[in-house]
C-alpha cells in the first residue's frame, strides 16, 4: 500500500527525463570507469560481450545502451525473439484483449490507438518480454520485415517489474510506447516497446525522428512510410536508453499461441 501510495505521488517522468539525462553526463574517465565496473558487476553484466571496453564509454547510458560484439548473438532462424529478456507471458488475443497479469487486462485499441492494422489484430497473439538492468538493451527485428508505420504514445512511466505488472491496471496501455508495423510473407506483426521509470529515451533505428520522453509532448504521433523501411531477420531496430519492456503481437495467421516463460536471447529461435 505504501508503495502503491508513494509511486503514484512521485514525478516519474520529469525523474525520468532528468535522470535519462544525468546518465549520459560524462564523468572524469577514472571515475566513469569505476561507475561502469561497480554497475557492471552488480547486476553481473559480461563486460567480455561488449563491443568496446569500458574505458571506451564516455558515461553509464552509454554503456548501458551498448551493442554486443558481432557474432555474440547467433541468429538461428527466420523467427527469433527480439531482444535479452525474460519472456514474462504470452496468448491468444481474445475480441481485442491483451492479458496483462492475473486478473489484469488491457485492449488493443487502447494500447495502439490510431493502429491501421486494428481488424487484423482483434485476434491473434501475444508475447511480452521484460528487460532488467543487465540486459542488452537493443531491440531486433523478430524476422525479414518491412515497416509500414510507427506510433508514438505519450504517457506515464510506472516500473513495469512484477509489483506494477499485478497492480496498476492497464499497464501497459498507460505507459508511454513506440508501436512499430511490421510485415512478412507469411503475415503482419506489431512489436511494442514500452517505457517505464528511469527510461531515458527509446530511439528507433530506422528513424532518426522517432522521440520519446519529451516533457511538452502529450499527441499521439503516427507515421506511415509510403517507402517500406527494410529490415533483415536480427537487424537493430530500436533501443532502450535505460530499461523497460517489448510486446509483440502477431496476427492470427501465424497460428501462434503461447511460448513457456523463460529468459531469452535476442537472436535465439522463436
Amino acid at each position: 500500500m505504501f508503495y502503491d501510495q508513494f509511486m503514484s505521488q512521485l514525478p516519474k517522468k520529469w525523474l525520468s527525463h532528468y535522470l535519462g539525462r544525468l546518465s549520459h553526463l560524462q564523468a572524469p574517465s577514472r571515475l566513469n570507469q569505476n561507475i561502469i565496473k561497480a554497475f557492471a558487476n552488480y547486476y553481473k553484466i559480461d563486460l567480455d560481450e561488449a563491443e568496446k571496453s569500458v574505458d571506451q564509454y564516455n558515461s553509464l547510458g552509454e554503456f548501458f545502451s551498448r551493442r554486443l560484439k558481432e557474432g555474440v548473438r547467433p541468429i538461428e532462424g527466420d523467427l527469433i525473439h527480439p531482444c535479452d529478456s525474460a519472456l514474462v507471458s504470452s496468448g491468444l488475443i481474445h475480441e481485442e484483449t491483451l492479458i496483462q497479469a492475473k486478473g489484469k487486462t488491457f485492449k488493443l485499441s487502447e494500447f495502439i490507438p490510431e493502429n491501421p492494422w486494428y481488424k487484423e489484430f482483434k485476434a491473434g497473439s501475444f508475447f511480452t518480454y521484460y528487460l532488467a538492468p543487465h540486459n542488452y538493451h537493443r531491440v531486433h527485428s523478430p524476422f525479414k520485415a518491412e515497416v509500414h508505420w510507427s506510433t508514438v504514445v505519450p504517457g506515464e512511466l510506472w516500473p513495469v517489474n512484477s509489483w506494477s505488472v499485478k497492480t496498476i491496471d492497464r499497464l501497459y496501455a498507460v505507459n508511454e510506447r513506440v508501436a512499430v508495423g511490421l510485415s512478412s510473407p507469411k503475415g503482419k506483426a506489431i512489436l511494442v516497446m514500452v517505457g517505464a521509470t528511469n527510461v531515458g529515451s527509446m530511439s528507433m533505428s530506422f528513424d532518426p525522428n522517432i522521440r520519446t520522453n519529451q516533457l511538452q509532448k502529450k499527441e499521439v504521433v503516427h507515421r506511415t512510410y509510403s517507402e517500406p523501411r527494410n529490415l533483415g531477420v536480427g537487424d537493430e531496430l530500436g533501443t532502450f536508453h535505460l530499461g523497460s519492456t517489448v510486446v509483440l503481437l502477431f496476427e492470427q495467421s501465424w497460428g501462434f499461441s503461447h511460448r513457456p516463460n523463460k529468459e531469452v536471447l535476442m537472436g535465439e529461435r522463436f
